[in-house]
């Protein structure tokens, strides 16, 4: 009986952090696709400023911010192909996000996919 609660919890767990890089304040594989060190002309600054800025905004909540700074990044022609995936993932995170709360009623929710539908339109 103990041995089966061990293999519970350890799967449990396991699929616990399994999920964590769902969250769209998890910004960690944003942030290595646009690593300062990797920037080195100024293009490529100017593009991992706007990563950041869409780093800050994610990690504080500010999803339609977030949102904003990606929708200018997935516009770029000259990403590679690991920053176009993590400015891709960043946004599914963020609209998931965002679609849920406003399922679930919240008004700021609401306006945030509105205001990002409204950008894409563009």
């Amino acid at each position: 009986m103990n041995l089966r609660n061990l293999l519970f919890s350890a799967i449990t767990a396991l699929a616990l952090v399994g999920c964590g890089g769902d969250s769209p304040k998890d910004t960690s594989a944003l942030q290595e696709a646009f690593a300062k060190d990797k920037a080195t002309t100024p293009e490529a600054k100017q593009l991992q400023g706007l990563a950041e800025s869409a780093a800050t905004a994610a990690a504080k909540g500010d999803f339609e911010q977030a949102a904003a700074s990606l929708i200018v990044l997935q516009a770029e022609q000259k990403l590679t192909p690991a920053q176009r995936s993590a400015v891709q993932d960043q946004m599914s995170n963020v609209q998931t996000d965002l679609a849920a709360r406003a399922e679930g009623g919240d008004a700021n929710a609401q306006r945030a996919l509105d205001a990002i539908r409204k950008m894409r339109s563009r």
